[in-house]
């Protein structure tokens, strides 16, 4: 037996289980994709604002060094 959870099993997902078999809340499924769309958009563009190859770029080239340097030169750092 499932416990009752807001959001992964109220009376709606109970109501909707009895009748079709599949425990499902509209509601739940609204209020979620509501988040969705209020939240990623910002994220996203935050995303989109931010130089990440400025970051990137010397983690990559650090990388490229240690990867493609002969065992003995790792040693000298």
């Amino acid at each position: 037996m499932v416990g009752y959870d807001l959001m992964k099993y109220n009376c709606e997902h109970f109501a909707t289980e009895c009748r079709y078999g599949q425990a499902r809340s509209k509601q739940v499924e609204a209020i979620e994709q509501r988040a969705y769309d209020w939240v990623l958009p910002p994220l996203m563009r935050a995303w989109e604002l931010a130089d990440v190859t400025r970051f990137l770029t010397p983690v990559n080239q650090l990388i490229e060094m240690v990867w493609y340097s002969p065992p003995g030169d790792l040693v000298k750092w």
